[in-house]
């Protein structure tokens, strides 16, 4: 996953990495613990900690420790990325798989109505928005700009904020500055700060909300005894 996903982002950005299981019931959740991830003890027969786990906070090496949030409302930069990069790793040989997996989940960002990933309260800090309509966002400046754009947008932001902290704003300000396209600025502040979701572009949001879309099976929103910081415990 480490070669993969510096192909697209860039090195690296400590000198190791490692994971950690912990047997502790009071950790049900995985963290991103720099350079070093926390996973709790599975159940017996519980397969809950697969592939897509792992890579999800892998991402967040990039997005959240190397570069963290400003401020708490801006957390989908972290989630919204890291769950971006879920869905990709098991579809990065397969362009149509990826795309099928993104539409799902703008399906349901859209038939849930999933509000503003820049969020106005702590309860809605590891919401829905934060997760889905967090990725949902990248995946729609990507269709915008173009592969080669976007993870060159990506990569510059991690380069430049090292280290550091960033807000959606400093998010912003790179892909327009990368693109050389102002329009990405009114195109990311409706995907990001408007609370009606944006068609991705070259589709429209009417065909999308006319499915009743099922639960994304990403990270974010996976429930039961072993799930993400934030996740419920229950399924609806």
């Amino acid at each position: 996953m480490i070669p993969y996903f510096e192909r697209l982002i860039g090195r690296y950005p400590f000198a190791n990495y490692g994971a950690v299981v912990v047997d502790d019931p009071a950790l049900y959740y995985a963290l991103e613990t720099q350079s070093l991830s926390t996973f709790p003890h599975g159940e017996a027969g519980d397969i809950a900690i697969d592939e897509a786990f792992v890579a999800h906070e892998l991402a967040h090496q990039w997005f959240g420790d190397s570069v963290s949030v400003e401020k708490w409302k801006d957390l989908w930069i972290a989630e919204g990325s890291a769950t971006y990069f879920e869905i990709l790793w098991p579809n990065r040989n397969d362009p149509l798989a990826f795309k099928a997996a993104m539409q799902k989940n703008y399906d349901y960002v859209v038939t849930r109505q999933l509000g503003a990933p820049v969020v106005d309260t702590p309860e809605g800090m590891f919401g829905d928005p934060v997760y889905l309509r967090g990725a949902a966002a990248l995946y729609a400046l990507q269709l915008k700009v173009g592969d080669r754009t976007f993870f060159r947008i990506l990569r510059t932001f991690l380069d430049f904020y090292h280290g550091r902290n960033a807000g959606t704003e400093d998010f912003i300000t790179v892909a327009v500055f990368v693109s050389r396209d102002r329009t990405v600025r009114p195109f990311l502040h409706a995907w990001l700060y408007e609370d009606p979701v944006p068609a991705l572009p070259g589709h429209t949001v009417s065909a999308a909300a006319s499915v009743k879309a099922a639960r994304p099976d990403v990270v974010g929103l996976r429930c039961g005894p072993i799930r993400h910081h934030g996740a419920t415990a229950n399924c609806d």
